[in-house]
């Protein structure tokens, strides 16, 4: 009987072997002295539950998730992103710039295209960083940010 039992805590004991975890946390800076306000569209419709304003000198968590594992490079874009066809950046309410999230729409109108280094959706205009990073777990910051140089883009 006691070798059961000690097979029983033996197994109980390896089988406890502590999943990893990864968060991740998207965020978009405004280090401009001017009002940004993102108008995201899905299939050529405004999708009103994601409009987002960011004051001057600030920044809004667009999205954050949780996965299972560690990870060596942020997963993002699951959520803000999804099926969106562009976003309509308006600076001061006055000068207008789409940022396309595919290369298969273009616009009449002063855009940037998906490949662009500047577009809101390509995951490369991202910077990452990582913090609390343990042996099981990580958490990644991305941050896009808008800069004065794209305010004179826009104008």
């Amino acid at each position: 009987m006691k070798k059961y039992l000690n097979l029983f805590i033996f197994l109980l004991f390896t089988s406890c072997i502590r999943d990893g975890n990864t968060s991740n946390n998207v965020n978009i800076e405004n280090n401009t002295n001017h009002i940004i306000k993102l108008i995201p569209y899905k299939n050529g419709v405004v999708d009103s539950l994601k409009i987002k304003a960011i004051p001057n000198y600030s920044s809004i968590q667009i999205e954050r998730n949780n996965q299972r594992g560690k990870t060596e490079v942020p997963v993002v874009f699951w959520d803000y992103f999804k099926n969106l066809d562009s976003i309509v950046i308006i600076w001061d309410n006055t000068y207008s710039v789409t940022h396309m999230l595919s290369d298969t729409f273009f616009s009449a109108k002063k855009y940037i295209q998906f490949d662009e280094i500047r577009n809101i959706g390509l995951n490369s205009s991202y910077t990452n960083t990582s913090s609390n990073e343990s042996k099981i777990g990580i958490t990644w910051h991305v941050n896009y940010t808008f800069t004065e140089q794209d305010y004179l883009d826009a104008k």
